[in-house]
């Protein structure tokens, strides 16, 4: 984590964001107050921070939005570099912190802020944006079992809300009870358990995170926002014990599994096409 960018106010958020969208689509939804405009305004309730990776094979599986910061990647194909950067918005403008949590309490919280985050990236961004879908994967994705269904794209149009939530629990129930035979729910469902391990490593520390994030958020919202940020970043060097990466160990516990499901040469391939 180097290279700190503090971005404190809400419209300094929503300029940087503006600087950040490669895709016509994406500045189109923004500019009209679409889906990526009210993530993007969701997301600027607390102040932010963004960076570069001093270790991508650690940092990339290390979840920094959860403590407010976004780390920056590159991709060659720009739908792939705003998909990414909405689901990392989707997930901040989702998320609660809440000191004091039973660990249960807590895996069912990120578990719920996920599966959000993935709905909106993996499903609503096609109805929002039509003509993204041509531009992103070459093969069939999940979303593709709605987008052509006529009277899902009326509800879009009349219930947005309404429909996120439904195929959030679509999403959902893929995930945890897939068909048998079915290779796009399956896939869903191997990250059940690449969740899990992250669970179980972060059980005996995730509360410090949590009421870091509610202090932030408790003093974001009695008005120093920059005053709370530059402490909370305080905090994040303390737990990087002089190095770059807070929860070194954590990142280095959890890489394995995030790492185990992603072909990085796949991936780079297809963020290329």
């Amino acid at each position: 984590m180097k290279n700190i960018q503090q971005i404190v106010s809400r419209a300094d958020i929503h300029d940087h964001m503006k600087s950040l969208w490669r895709t016509d689509a994406f500045k189109d939804s923004y500019a009209r107050g679409g889906l990526v405009y009210r993530i993007v305004d969701r997301f600027a309730a607390l102040p932010r921070f963004f960076y570069d990776m001093s270790d991508e094979y650690l940092e990339r599986a290390h979840f920094s939005l959860w403590w407010s910061g976004i780390g920056y990647r590159q991709y060659d194909k720009g739908s792939c570099n705003d998909l990414y950067l909405l689901h990392e918005l989707a997930h901040g403008a989702d998320m609660i912190h809440l000191e004091g949590q039973h660990p249960d309490s807590f895996a069912r919280k990120m578990q719920d802020n996920e599966l959000y985050a993935s709905t909106v990236t993996e499903i609503m961004v096609y109805f929002d944006m039509p003509e993204l879908r041509a531009m992103t994967f070459p093969t069939e994705i999940f979303a593709d079992r709605f987008l052509k269904d006529g009277g899902l794209q009326q509800r879009w149009q009349e219930e947005p809300d309404r429909l996120t939530t439904e195929l959030y629990y679509r999403r959902r129930h893929a995930m945890f009870w897939p068909k048998e035979g079915d290779a796009i729910e399956q896939w869903l469902h191997s990250f059940t358990a690449q969740n899990q391990r992250w669970f179980d490593i972060w059980r005996q520390n995730y509360d410090s995170v949590e009421t870091a994030m509610a202090r932030l958020t408790r003093a974001a919202f009695t008005g120093d926002r920059k005053g709370a940020l530059q402490r909370h970043l305080d905090w994040l060097h303390e737990k990087a014990g002089g190095g770059d990466i807070p929860f070194r160990a954590e990142a280095a516990a959890f890489a394995p599994a995030y790492w185990q499901n992603r072909n990085p040469a796949i991936e780079k391939k297809v963020a290329a096409a």
